[in-house]
């Protein structure tokens, strides 16, 4: 029987490659008719303990269903552009440049014999470009977030407030008496502890977070931990 493949696009970060190649190991270890491929991008963030790491899980992959594929080293930026103004902007930047990358990989894995029918790209929350090669090859789009439910409520409520009431989430940078009542939240959310890129006005941090809440919305689905026991969630999450 043909098996199914899903091919995941983590960020090369351990907390966000780990919980993808676990997720993963759960995945196929429930339904065998499933087979998963994910891509390993190179860059400054690719931490030596994920190496090890990758090899670990490799050498225990008896099935075969999981492999790695490691994508070529990005060609060194052009020393004519500046430098990206923020963190934000440099995954952004980082991310636009892995999409060749990432396509001619899948192209390479149709290609191959013996691989399974691809029905899907699963794709980490920072790493929303890539959704661009999923369209292109006319597969479905998923994303992968590494957070909880509760910080996909935050994400999609701020988006909402910025979008659909006009409000400028950069003016919480300072807030010290906002509360927020966040769907998916028991209690309300001091603007305060917001993490600092959400809010970022200089660097570019909160356009940046925007434009990733947005593309989210139009993915086929939505991978997130709603476990009630750890994060206490009052409601389930709704669009």
């Amino acid at each position: 029987m043909k098996k199914l493949e899903f091919v995941f696009v983590p960020l090369p970060a351990i907390g966000h490659l780990v919980s993808t190649v676990e997720f993963s190991r759960v995945l196929v270890g429930r339904d065998d008719r499933f087979s998963v491929t994910i891509l390993i991008m190179k860059g400054p963030i690719l931490h030596p303990a994920i190496t090890n790491y990758i090899h670990s899980v490799s050498v225990s992959n008896c099935s075969g269903s999981i492999r790695f594929v490691h994508l070529p080293p990005l060609a060194p930026p052009d020393s004519s552009n500046p430098s990206p103004s923020s963190p934000s902007v440099f995954l952004h930047d980082f991310m636009e440049r892995h999409k060749l990358l990432v396509r001619d990989a899948i192209h390479q894995l149709m290609n191959r014999s013996g691989t399974g029918q691809l029905v899907g790209i699963v794709i980490d929350i920072l790493c929303t470009s890539i959704m661009d090669v999923a369209d292109e090859l006319g597969v479905p789009s998923y994303v992968f977030f590494t957070s909880s439910a509760a910080a996909l409520a935050l994400m999609f409520h701020l988006q909402t407030l910025h979008d659909h009431h006009g409000l400028d989430l950069t003016e919480f940078a300072d807030s010290e008496a906002t509360e927020l009542v966040v769907l998916g939240f028991v209690n309300s959310v001091p603007a305060r502890v917001l993490p600092a890129l959400w809010v970022d006005k200089e660097g570019g941090g909160s356009v940046k977070f925007l434009h990733e809440a947005r593309r989210v919305r139009q993915v086929k689905g939505i991978l997130v931990n709603s476990f009630i026991a750890r994060f206490g969630l009052k409601t389930r999450l709704r669009d």
